[in-house]
């Protein structure tokens, strides 16, 4: 994670950080080093947004909107738990959605 980093045009010439992770990378494999850089895609680049209070998995009041959002690098690891936790809640959402509209007919 790193904090208020929110270039996307980040590359090996103009980013160190990338720099040192290809370095450590060829000094524990060192066959990298005979290896081609994609020149068309030589580094990806994506947004991971954190919070700080932990990933956000929240029914909006009154909405039917379901938040999931706030993961940072542990996106992956969290997906299938956060995946289980907006199903719960849309089965909640519609479970209400539906005895609502049952009582008003």
């Amino acid at each position: 994670m790193e904090e208020d980093e929110w270039r996307t045009d980040i590359n090996l010439a103009n980013y160190a950080p990338i720099q040192h992770i290809l370095e450590r990378c060829v000094a524990f494999f060192p066959t990298l080093s005979s290896g081609a850089i994609d020149p068309i895609e030589p580094v990806r680049v994506g947004l991971r947004p954190f919070r700080k209070q932990n990933a956000r998995v929240a029914h909006e009041a009154h909405t039917s909107i379901i938040h999931n959002y706030g993961h940072g690098g542990a996106g992956v690891t969290l997906s299938w738990g956060c995946a289980w936790e907006v199903a719960d809640l849309m089965d909640t959402f519609f479970e209400n959605t539906t005895a609502e509209s049952n009582a008003l007919a």
